[in-house]
């Protein structure tokens, strides 16, 4: 049985990165795109999951304008 994460059968199930943050307007750019360049090159389904913590600078925005882009 092929399950539903692995990309068409060729990979292992999906792999998900949760980045916890708080007031890290001037990280988490940065950290989220680390992320996805090394899960691109394991060539496995991913996501990347930020938690925002009621962050008081701009972490929400920075985050939602990159979920926008992928």
């Amino acid at each position: 049985m092929q399950d539903d994460n692995s990309v068409q059968g060729k990979y292992p199930p999906g792999l998900s990165i949760v980045l916890p943050a708080f007031n890290e307007e001037e990280n988490i750019a940065a950290a989220v795109s680390r992320c996805f360049a090394v899960l691109e090159q394991l060539g496995v389904a991913h996501e990347v999951i930020v938690v925002n913590d009621g962050s008081a600078d701009a972490t929400s925005s920075i985050c939602k304008k990159i979920a926008g882009k992928n």
